[in-house]
């Protein structure tokens, strides 16, 4: 039997589920704007919903990796077997499972990569 096998929940670990209740913040929107207008104060920015949206275009990159850094974070205690480790030694990006090839007739689906996330889309 696996060491991940278990249905534990403890006070760190929630139910293993497949629904992402692990890595859904359900804090208030008020939270997240109080945080941006702290980060546009910070860079001296005009605090206008133009300039907020300007900054969230320009930093996405930052404030996703915050967001998986957090999301690591909430599930590395649970994982006995070293969960957070294998997330964090792995790409960013993973390669995808099935690649669908399309001609005028018909759809043609091949298995590209058998740990692989996702399909792959070619006309």
């Amino acid at each position: 039997m696996s060491c991940c096998s278990g249905n534990y929940p403890t006070n760190q670990c929630p139910l293993r589920m497949s629904d992402g209740r692990a890595f859904t913040d359900y804090s208030p929107r008020c939270n997240f704007n109080a945080y941006i207008n702290s980060k546009l104060a910070e860079n001296k920015m005009i605090k206008s919903s133009y300039e907020m949206r300007l900054y969230l275009q320009q930093n996405y990159d930052k404030f996703i990796e915050e967001e998986r850094k957090k999301a690591i974070d909430n599930i590395s205690p649970c994982g006995e077997c070293g969960v957070g480790d294998l997330i964090n030694d792995r790409n960013k990006e993973l390669n995808n499972k099935y690649s669908v090839q399309c001609d005028g007739v018909s759809c043609y689906k091949t298995l590209v990569n058998p740990q692989g996330l996702g399909t792959t889309k070619f006309f």
